[in-house]
């Protein structure tokens, strides 16, 4: 599920939210060649856990005007965290970076 959210529709200027819930939804997001560059993404579990970081590091560069990313952390070992965390902010470098959980069984928050 992809979930665009336009906070402040009035303003040129707007903050876009999108979350991208599966590796699903980014396929439906890139096939639309959508010119909206959202300001906030929020990566969910099963995004994260459907490539390797590098992969999905790469396919999410197209979302240049970034200030906030998040990212689910319910399959990150707590041991590769902070190397995770430096690989968002890495790619992302004027963006602030953010975990939060989507408390899936499966994940360590959902158990």
């Amino acid at each position: 599920m992809a979930t665009l959210l336009d906070s402040a529709s009035s303003n040129p200027q707007h903050n876009l939210e999108l979350e991208l819930w599966d590796l699903q939804a980014l396929e439906e997001f890139e096939a639309r060649a959508s010119r909206v560059q959202p300001t906030l993404l929020r990566v969910g579990v099963h995004l994260y856990s459907a490539l390797p970081l590098d992969q999905l590091l790469a396919r999410l560069a197209q979302f240049e005007k970034l200030s906030r990313v998040v990212v689910a952390d319910d399959r990150v070992y707590d041991r590769d965290m902070p190397s995770v965390e430096m690989s968002f902010k890495s790619a992302f470098p004027r963006a602030q970076f953010q975990w939060d959980s989507d408390g899936v069984i499966a994940g360590k928050h959902g158990r």
